[in-house]
């Protein structure tokens, strides 16, 4: 069990029969931990000896005994100064100052003891599952079951490099941390590794679905994503790429998109009003980002972008 810090103690015994104190060896501790025993040391004077706190505060939890020896279990946190007293039996007295460090206890959180879903390429943004505070550190860090994901490792509470989709796709582990005064929390972590989001897109009109010149709705399917959850629908640009018949021409309308169970449905309005166009039809490039609802967020893992090419025919 560690001891890092110790208070000042006297640097040596005095010479001749003067009562001196000439050792505090005081260590820090950690509520709810037991503080490990010691004795204090006095020369001089006439034994035996009697010791006592006089001023400032002791640990509490902490008993110093008559003979000198400190021991219990540390209950409140906090640097402690105090004075440590000493009498002889002649009545002679020595007061020397000390202080103790006591670290509040070590705490744990398993952010992911329920199940974390997790998207496959995520990287180690996503792979915080735990964290620790108080007690001492630097912490240790044992696994005592389960395994990191495959391909992945361990660093503290966190896994680091990218989650891989595998057979099953769900993974469990339990790390114990450990503080330098031997104080230990359990982090249980379990993820459900599912696939990435993926819109293979395609063309809206010939000689994909038909959408003639009075505008139309088309549906194309996609994947993956977080399991049951809602997918957002974002046009980054719409830019018409065929030569306008009557310039000068405006912007089409933009299409309408949305998102839900595994369909992304486009309603693609007639150009009808626009300047330039008439009774014609008009090509163009859609980009289009879906994103899902994976806990990792936007612009890590769970976004998918494609071109959509539009094709709305002569009237």
């Amino acid at each position: 069990m560690a001891t890092p810090s110790t208070s000042p103690s006297a640097a040596a015994s005095p010479v001749g029969s003067t009562l001196a104190i000439t050792s505090l060896p005081f260590h820090g501790g950690e509520v709810g931990i037991q503080y490990p025993p010691i004795s204090l040391g006095a020369s001089g004077g006439k034994p035996p000896y009697q010791w006592s706190i006089t001023d400032g505060t002791f640990p509490p939890g902490l008993t110093l005994s008559a003979g000198g020896s400190v021991s219990g279990t540390d209950s409140a946190g906090g640097r402690f100064d105090f004075t440590v007293h000493v009498v002889d039996s002649a009545g002679a007295v020595a007061n020397l100052g000390s202080s103790v460090q006591i670290y509040s206890p070590l705490v744990t959180a398993a952010y992911c003891a329920g199940q974390c879903a997790v998207e496959a390429g995520c990287t180690n943004a996503c792979g915080v599952f735990g964290g620790a505070s108080g007690g001492l550190g630097p912490y240790g860090y044992t696994i005592t079951a389960g395994a990191v994901p495959p391909g992945m490792g361990l660093s503290g509470l966190s896994v680091t490099g990218t989650f891989q989709p595998g057979p099953v796709g769900q993974y469990t582990l339990t790390v114990v941390v450990s503080d330098q005064y031997g104080a230990q929390g359990t982090v249980p972590a379990n993820w459900y590794v599912f696939p990435h989001i993926a819109f293979p897109g395609g063309a809206i009109g010939p000689p994909g679905p038909n959408c003639p010149w009075p505008g139309c709705t088309v549906q194309m399917p996609y994947s993956g994503g977080t399991p049951g959850g809602a997918v957002s629908v974002t046009i980054v640009s719409f830019q018409i790429t065929s030569q306008c018949p009557f310039p000068p021409c405006g912007q089409p309308p933009s299409p309408t998109i949305t998102a839900s169970n595994g369909v992304v449905t486009f309603t693609v309005p007639s150009p009808r009003g626009t300047p330039g166009y008439g009774t014609n039809g008009y090509t163009g490039t859609l980009v289009v980002v879906l994103t899902d609802s994976s806990p990792c967020g936007p612009g890590n893992c769970n976004t998918g972008q494609v071109k959509i090419s539009i094709i709305v025919s002569s009237g």
